[in-house]
This record gives C-alpha cells, sequence and structure tokens, in this order.
C-alpha cells in the first residue's frame, strides 16, 4: 500500500518526502496502477521532464539513435513516458520517454 503523500501533488513541502520514498520503491512489487501514481510523481518532481535526455516528457525527443524494436515486447512504445527502473536492484529511478528507455535498455542494460 502507498503512503498517502504519494497520492498528493508534489509541492514544496512534501517534495523531500515524496522523493525520499519513490527512490526506495521496487519497480517489480509495484501493481501497474502504483507505477502511474509513482511515473506520475516522477514527472511532477522532475518538472516534466526526461531523466535521461533531460527533455520535456510531453514532447517526442528525435530519434537519432537506432533501436532494435525486436527487442522490445509489443506496444513497448505505446505509452509515450514509462517509469524507468535498475534490472538489477529494481529500485524506480525517474520518468523517461519510451525511446530514451530503448535507449537505456538496449545500450545501457537498463
Amino acid at each position: 500500500m502507498l503512503p498517502k503523500v504519494l497520492k498528493e501533488n508534489v509541492t514544496e513541502s512534501n517534495f523531500e518526502e515524496i522523493y525520499s520514498i519513490l527512490s526506495k520503491l521496487h519497480y517489480d512489487d509495484l501493481s501497474s496502477r502504483t507505477r502511474k501514481i509513482v511515473r506520475e510523481r516522477f514527472v511532477e518532481i522532475q518538472k516534466g521532464n526526461c531523466y535521461f535526455c533531460g527533455k520535456n516528457l510531453t514532447i517526442q525527443p528525435e530519434r537519432k539513435i537506432e533501436i532494435n524494436w525486436s527487442l522490445f515486447p509489443i506496444g513497448f512504445d505505446t505509452y509515450p513516458v514509462h517509469l524507468h527502473h535498475c534490472h538489477e536492484n529494481s529500485k524506480c529511478l525517474g520518468a523517461v520517454h519510451a525511446y530514451c528507455n530503448a535507449i537505456l535498455w538496449q545500450y545501457f542494460g537498463e
């Protein structure tokens, strides 16, 4: 069960508490509904920018790096914003463009 504060919008007064909670969550333990909430809180904390490329998450990044889409599950890029997490320890890291998540996975194993 998520702490109540994660269901609130990020404010100056709860920013540190929310970030502290988010950075300790394990992606594999979260339901899809909870992942959505966590992703939304990361978007707020990141001021709407991608954790990886730093560009606004509402604008798709330029696709300058080739992606082998056959490596990814069908529908991987259906949702434009993903919750990035470490594949070694499952900790949530931030919100990223689907394309940036593909780069992180394909080229960096993240």
